[in-house]
């Protein structure tokens, strides 16, 4: 009797054994979700370091499975981009901030505007040369590879195509209506504040026409319509009226009334082109 009781212990330990050897043994060593999406190799050099050595730029970039591969590829490329992009601006910025380093604060502040990298621009011709995955933390890894003469090359068709926009052509202002030596003053100023070209010492690329009339005045208000027309080489870029108005209850004067009207009206057409700064503008 004893004997049978041993032996019916021994097959449910037995089981049991099976049992936990079939839910354990899985789970270490498949708990990792994106274990099989590559072949098992030691951790590669370019996961933890970086090179800039002026022939190529490799960045790493990482993430967290989920157990969908085309998701944690798409994410984990993205993050490669994104370090390469801050490796780039560090890079380039100090490599090129070292070869002006002469020309002063003018000179520098012109580097700084003109080496900001535009990633869809600059990382156009980079590269994931590999993934990896930490199997063990559960991790994936993908190396971008950007070579110098790609980096130079999406550099140029950046200023080439900075150099397009309606901010960087040269503008000249022209004016008629009410207070038009003011607005047209007033008009050269918030370009200029806004980062567009403006030289009356070079020739002009697109003009800027405006016409500013009173449409209503009274004690406490006065409104204006202030008619915008944008062009170049006499091709119409942009042609808009902006209303302005303003409103006193403290006696303010009709002139100032009426500047306010027109500061009101600039408003309105700097909305729209703050929208319009980077519009492509081809002769």
């Amino acid at each position: 009797m004893i004997s049978l009781i041993n032996k019916a212990r021994h097959r449910r330990a037995l089981s049991l054994s099976i049992l936990t050897s079939v839910l354990v043994w899985p789970t270490s060593v498949v708990a990792c979700s994106c274990a099989q999406y590559y072949a098992v190799r030691p951790q590669p050099d370019w996961v933890t370091s970086q090179t800039a050595d002026g022939i190529s730029y490799i960045a790493a970039g990482s993430s967290l499975c989920t157990g969908l591969k085309n998701l944690d590829e798409r994410r984990v490329d993205n993050d490669a981009r994104a370090s390469l992009t801050k490796m780039l601006n560090t890079s380039v910025s100090t490599r090129e901030k070292t070869s002006i380093g002469a020309v002063g604060d003018a000179g520098y502040s012109r580097y700084k505007s003109n080496t900001q990298l535009k990633s869809e621009q600059i990382l156009k011709n980079a590269t994931i040369f590999e993934r990896w995955t930490d199997n063990k933390n559960c991790i994936v890894y993908a190396g971008i590879i950007l070579k110098q003469v790609d980096l130079d090359k999406g550099k140029t068709e950046q200023l080439e195509a900075q150099q397009q926009q309606l901010m960087a052509k040269n503008a000249c202002v022209e004016s008629s209506g009410e207070n038009r030596v003011h607005v047209k003053e007033w008009m050269i100023e918030r370009l200029l504040q806004q980062g567009f070209a403006f030289n009356p010492n070079k020739t002009c690329q697109v003009k800027y026409r405006l016409t500013s009339n009173i449409v209503s005045a009274r004690i406490d208000m006065v409104k204006n319509n202030l008619i915008v027309k944008v062009s170049q080489n006499n091709q119409p870029i942009w042609h808009k009226t902006y209303s302005g108005k303003a409103m006193s209850y403290s006696q303010k004067s009709r002139s100032e009334l009426t500047q306010l009207a027109i500061s009101d009206s600039l408003d309105r057409l700097f909305v729209d082109l703050s929208s319009l700064k980077h519009k492509k503008i081809t002769p």
